[in-house]
């Protein structure tokens, strides 16, 4: 009997362990939503490099999305140079701030009691402010800057923020969680690199899209 105690103990740490997770997943994929433009004319652009290494993979998605729409030729990364010519040089200043959710405490806290780490996720959020900036390459002066400003959330949880769920389970009767669900309402910078991932296809569109329409006016 003894034996038999300890394998479903045993048995039931692991589906805490194991089961306590949410994959990383967007919760507003299509809030940002531009239309494709039709670029009505043939336009070379230079895409200045990111300015930082954070920047690289959104700078990067939106280039590809840029190229995607037709009649432009994008050269990046982009050094300007006298046999090197474009229309229009570009650069992205891409500022992103990443928070918590004050709803992570309740998801925590009465929330482990119907597993809801598991099947909610904790909520994150990224802040982007994407300033781009338009200088005509033959005289040199900037054409116009604009700015854009984007919000991507996600749900997310994993064995570094669930563990509390098991120890209540198991032996704290919720105190882990209530003191947990606390810490959990901050960002966890773990989930940085996949939240980028997640986010920068949508966000490469969008921002292209965007980039496209205003090079029609120009």
């Amino acid at each position: 009997m003894k034996n038999h105690k300890i394998i479903i103990s045993g048995m039931m740490l692991i589906f805490l362990i194991t089961g306590c997770s949410h994959q990383l997943a967007i919760s507003n994929p299509d809030d940002y939503y531009s239309s494709t433009p039709y670029i009505n004319k043939s336009i070379s652009l230079g895409v200045l490099p990111p300015q930082s290494q954070d920047a690289e993979r959104l700078v990067n998605e939106i280039v590809d999305n840029l190229r995607g729409l037709g009649n432009i030729k994008v050269i990046s990364p982009y050094a300007k140079s006298a046999g090197n010519p474009v229309d229009y040089i570009l650069d992205f200043n891409i500022q992103t701030k990443y928070s918590g959710d004050g709803m992570n405490f309740l998801i925590s806290f009465p929330g482990f009691l119907i597993f809801a780490p598991w099947w909610n996720g904790y909520n994150y959020k990224a802040n982007l402010n994407t300033k781009v900036t338009f200088t005509e390459y033959n005289s040199n002066q900037v054409v116009t800057t604009q700015t854009y400003d984007t919000q991507y959330r996600c749900k997310q949880s994993e064995f570094d923020r669930t563990w509390t769920q098991g120890a209540d389970w198991l032996l704290t009767y919720g105190i882990a969680s209530l003191i947990g669900g606390i810490v959990f309402t901050n960002y966890d910078n773990d989930i940085t690199s996949d939240f980028v991932r997640s986010f920068s296809q949508p966000y490469g569109s969008y921002i292209a899209r965007k980039v496209g329409t205003l090079l029609n006016s120009l």
